[in-house]
């Protein structure tokens, strides 16, 4: 296979029947592709009788399924199928989206076309809510636009702007092997919940990744403009997220940002601050967020006027009014903007940035590691080409660093998994 690509699947915990529709309709858009993949990777959030068998019902050729013990992260998820990935490319899909026909093949062209060694590559999605069908993201980079300020310089105080989304990331096996998805959790400040759920949540971003990785040798960044994905923030019908998922609180996002200062330029930083992090502070209702939230802002610097603005309306306007005047605006922009560039953009990485730039630069990109200097991760197993393979993964918290120890079965067979049989899982035997 010229373009060998594995398709990672992380399947968080739900309701049964909203479980399988979802799986179905994500896998589906996977055998729809005009590039087919090397094999399907679909990563449980524990043993799941009901999901293996929806499994083994579509008939998936070269499936791996992976069942972690206990309930982790989706970045965590998705570093246990990346671990076990035979391609020498992996594309990351969650279970709540679903792809278009020619996602991989156009990605798979961009990829081959980059000037990077180490491209990673992204495309624009459908946006589906209750407002109706949104083009994310907004607006594509600008020339000599650093992926920091890309992702989080706002100039609205509107979702979508400028995304990455982590179902349409594709990139080389090799990178998220030697650099993981996610780095170790730190303490969030003051966290109102659980300190381990706040820091789950919070570090479960990929845009933490994509900071990291902007500063390894031969790594860029590349986004078409196609429409490649279909995502979901709709309520109607069955919703695609966890219903009593808790969210991270405004703390454990400020400490997020504040672990990635060094990787931002200061208005990339004070953005986020006072858009994202004040935007769950003002739903928790805490005021005292309100003097702490802008004076950690202001440490980089003075806010523009415009920011300072969005802070305040994230304070004085309720939530479901923000939200009219989102869907009212949405549906007067439309869908593109005329000085956006026709095919796609490359994002500026470490080694383009500007020395005058608050960002990582120069020498620092120097002191990177680099890829060829890391080995690559232990083979994998190869997979029948007429069976699944079930494994299972121990039950760490650091995944980067946990090894599988894989049971490859065929359907009916007796192989011993979670302390029942496999035949005993698929057939929903207590």
């Amino acid at each position: 296979m010229e373009f060998p690509v594995s398709v990672v699947v992380s399947v968080p915990r739900r309701p049964a029947g909203e479980q399988r529709f979802l799986l179905r309709r994500a896998l589906e858009s996977v055998e729809r592709q005009t590039l087919q993949p090397l094999e399907v990777i679909v990563v449980l959030d524990g043993p799941n009788a009901s999901v293996c068998r929806e499994l083994f019902k579509m008939d998936i050729q070269n499936l791996q399924i992976v069942m972690q013990e206990g309930q982790t992260s989706k970045l965590n998820a998705w570093q246990v199928g990346i671990n076990n990935a035979r391609g020498a490319w992996v594309a990351l899909l969650h279970d709540e989206d679903e792809w278009q026909p020619e996602k991989l093949a156009a990605q798979q062209q961009l990829a081959q076309d980059s000037q990077h060694k180490f491209p990673v590559v992204s495309c624009r999605l459908t946006m589906v809510s209750e407002a109706g069908e949104e083009l994310w993201p907004r607006r594509l980079p600008q020339p000599e636009e650093s992926i920091g300020d890309y992702l989080f310089r706002r100039k609205s105080g509107f979702l979508g702007e400028g995304l990455m989304h982590r179902s349409t990331l594709l990139f080389p096996t090799a990178l998220a092997r030697a650099f993981p998805l996610r780095l170790p959790t730190v303490p969030p400040l003051g966290s109102a919940v659980p300190q381990a759920t706040a820091e789950s949540i919070a570090q479960d971003d990929e845009r933490g990744w994509l900071l990291r990785i902007a500063r390894v040798n031969g790594v860029g960044f590349e986004i078409q403009k196609m429409t490649g994905c279909i995502s979901r923030r709709d309520r109607l019908g069955l919703h695609p997220h966890p219903r009593n998922r808790p969210r991270a609180t405004w703390q454990a996002s400020l400490a997020w940002i504040q672990q990635h200062r060094q990787h931002l330029s200061a208005q990339a930083y004070q953005t986020f601050i006072l858009t994202e992090v004040a935007a769950n502070a003002s739903q928790a209702k805490d005021r005292q967020a309100f003097t702490q939230l802008l004076r950690a802002a202001c440490e980089v610097g003075l806010p523009t006027p415009r920011l300072l603005l969005i802070y305040l309306s994230l304070w004085l306007i309720k939530p479901q009014q923000r939200q009219r005047v989102r869907n009212y605006v949405s549906s007067r922009l439309g869908a593109g903007s005329a000085s956006e560039p026709e095919l796609g953009s490359t994002i500026k990485t470490g080694q383009d940035i500007d020395p005058s730039s608050t960002i990582k630069t120069g020498s620092d990109i120097d002191a990177a590691p680099d890829i060829d200097t890391i080995p690559d991760s232990p083979s994998v197993r190869s997979i029948p080409e007429s069976a699944p393979s079930i494994s299972q993964a121990p039950s760490s918290t650091d995944a980067a660093a946990s090894a599988l120890v894989p049971v490859t079965v065929t359907q009916g067979s007796s192989a011993s998994l979670g302390g029942r049989t496999l035949s005993q899982q698929i057939n929903g035997v207590a």
